[in-house]
């Protein structure tokens, strides 16, 4: 009779980030010809927090979100929201495939948790329109950007050309919450509220069918997120017809809290201790600004389009975001 696995817990999480980050260390006396990011010990911090146990640690915030969730205890729950979402997407200059399309999902939950002014650094001014990724993902961004930065005195991007692709994406069947998505963000930018309502009504039917993390299933960030953008671009009679879907992974009242304020501070709920106490500021430290770059620009064996893609420069980013945690914690540079 074969033994039942036991499943990791708290304490061996712990144990795995700190031999995860005690290996890195040890192998960078072996290997000097290194990244300039990887130089620096956050690195290898975040690196480590991030390690196959993390889902034990999004394990705990999810029942604690649950008692939060219960108890109306939003401010509590945004803590442990923002800090599911940061330990998921932390910048370790992972190598990334795509251009900004990878920060979309990303920036909904960030939005959830710190306000609608963080979507501006997901998204800055000027960053150019999305073309290499996922076709249904791309047009989103580039919906998003175009509802972010085009104004009646100052149109950025050309919105009718986008709109006009993204309306015939919808005769092709795709991921439902990439659709549903696209229903709301057009919805937004054309001041359509029964569209909006729509598609947020089947982002929240279709989001835990997802592979997500147990802490995301909790409660559908994502879709608050867009509440929180159409809470900024609609008009307040249009955002009064804004129909709440009724459901377990959604809260009407913390999307209330959520909007009541642009920006809100980083903030966690679970604290790390001893050698790894660091990663309790590491964490409160901005998040990274999106950075873009051409790695196969002008380069032998690949194609024109392949040369002039843009993809999300991760290893700059992280690097960037090490270097303003120094900054404003007054380390040593």
């Amino acid at each position: 009779m074969s033994e039942k696995k036991l499943r990791p817990t708290l304490d061996d999480y712990i144990l795995n980030v700190k031999d995860s980050y005690k290996y890195f260390c040890q192998k960078d006396h072996e290997n000097k010809n290194i990244p300039e990011f990887w130089t620096y010990w956050e690195q290898k911090m975040l690196t480590a927090m991030t390690t196959v146990y993390s889902n034990v640690l999004h394990d705990y915030l999810a029942e604690q979100m649950k008692v939060a969730l219960k108890n109306n205890e939003f401010e509590k729950l945004r803590a442990m929201m923002y800090q599911s979402t940061f330990l998921e997407n932390a910048p370790t200059g992972l190598t990334c495939g795509c251009d900004h399309i990878r920060r979309f999902y990303e920036s909904m939950n960030y939005i959830a948790s710190l306000g609608f002014s963080s979507v501006y650094r997901c998204f800055p001014e000027g960053i150019p329109l999305s073309s290499n990724g996922y076709n249904g993902s791309s047009l989103n961004v580039n919906l998003l950007l175009c509802i972010l930065y085009n104004t009646l005195e100052k149109k950025l991007y050309d919105e009718s050309v986008i709109i006009k692709r993204t309306e015939k994406q919808f005769l092709k069947k795709g991921d439902k919450v990439i659709v549903d998505t696209t229903r709301c963000l057009l919805g937004i930018l054309k001041h359509d509220v029964g569209m909006f309502n729509i598609g947020l009504k089947g982002i929240i039917t279709n989001y835990n069918r997802q592979d997500l993390n147990s802490s995301e299933k909790v409660l559908c960030q994502y879709a608050v997120g867009l509440v929180v953008i159409a809470k900024k671009f609609l008009s307040q009679d249009e955002f009064n017809s804004v129909e709440y879907p009724d459901a377990k992974n959604f809260s009407k009242q913390y999307c209330e809290y959520i909007v009541s304020k642009d920006t809100f501070e980083p903030k966690t709920f679970f604290e790390y201790h001893d050698e790894l106490s660091p990663l309790n500021q590491i964490a409160l430290t901005p998040i990274p600004i999106t950075r873009l770059h051409k790695p196969y620009f002008n380069k032998p064996g690949y194609s024109k389009k392949e040369q002039n893609e843009n993809y999300l420069d991760v290893q700059r980013m992280a690097l960037e975001f090490t270097m303003e945690y120094r900054k404003l914690f007054g380390l040593e540079k």
